[in-house]
């Protein structure tokens, strides 16, 4: 059983849960939740490297072939990035990065501009899922995909949607340069319950504090769209339009 947080294993989840940087050089995240571990192990299983748990966490049959390692309550309770320790983590190496492409010619996408906020990373994430978003797009000043918060915020729907980081390039891309590309703002432009596209389309949403970023400009097709909202209401959180987004086009 390990019972100090100066274990060597304790101080390398301890750093994975806190630096994005340490987490990008080791190519390894944590997971906290038994919930979201199970999502992405029936997902990438080969990609779950050991179990930390306290002795009195009864393991799913689900994890039984992978190695685990017992952790004294008061260890992870220190280690634990929540309020409230799970008694649980889970080592994981990251899933290699999707391979896009726009053969779909329904194909709908959003791309997240800057959203720097995990917690509304991850409920975008659950959107994009729930509603059959073909895959996600992030610029590379967006928040870690790998976040603790963001992690709890996908609340286990965040393995099966395709999540394309640093995805900067793709507007020099042809194939995606020449999509439609609908830009989401305040105001100006048509309003979501108007707009009409046809073919692959990407739906872009920047982050509250900075709103969108002038990388658009260069595209071929862009469409700008609005929510409209009640007078002396000024926007909505990043996540709550994701959310309407998806909603809307899944009905297409």
């Amino acid at each position: 059983m390990i019972e100090s947080v100066q274990n060597p294993q304790i101080k390398r989840l301890r750093k994975l849960l806190t630096s994005a940087s340490f987490r990008k050089k080791e190519s390894a995240f944590v997971i906290e939740s038994l919930k979201v571990a199970d999502a992405f192990f029936r997902q990438f299983p080969d990609h779950v490297q050991t179990l930390y748990v306290v002795d009195s966490i009864d393991v799913p049959d689900l994890f039984s072939s992978l190695p685990i390692e017992y952790v004294h309550a008061s260890v992870m309770a220190e280690l634990s990035s929540l309020e409230t320790a799970s008694g649980f983590c889970c080592l994981c190496s990251m899933p290699p990065d999707p391979v896009l492409t726009s053969t779909h010619q329904e194909g709908r996408y959003l791309f997240l501009d800057g959203v720097r906020d995990p917690a509304n990373f991850g409920a975008i994430v659950r959107s994009a899922t729930a509603f059959g978003i073909d895959a996600i797009l992030a610029s590379s000043d967006s928040v870690d995909v790998f976040h603790p918060k963001t992690l709890r915020s996908m609340a286990g729907l965040g393995f099966t949607v395709p999540i394309l980081k640093n995805a900067d390039a793709v507007l020099d891309q042809s194939e995606w340069a020449s999509m439609t590309w609908v830009l989401l703002d305040v105001s100006g432009g048509c309003s979501l319950s108007e707009l009409s596209v046809q073919g692959p389309t990407v739906f872009v949403l920047g982050s509250e504090g900075q709103g969108l970023s002038s990388r658009f400009k260069r595209l071929k097709t862009v469409v700008t769209c609005t929510i409209p909202l009640a007078p002396g209401v000024e926007s909505l959180n990043v996540a709550v339009t994701a959310g309407i987004v998806c909603y809307a086009l899944s009905g297409w």
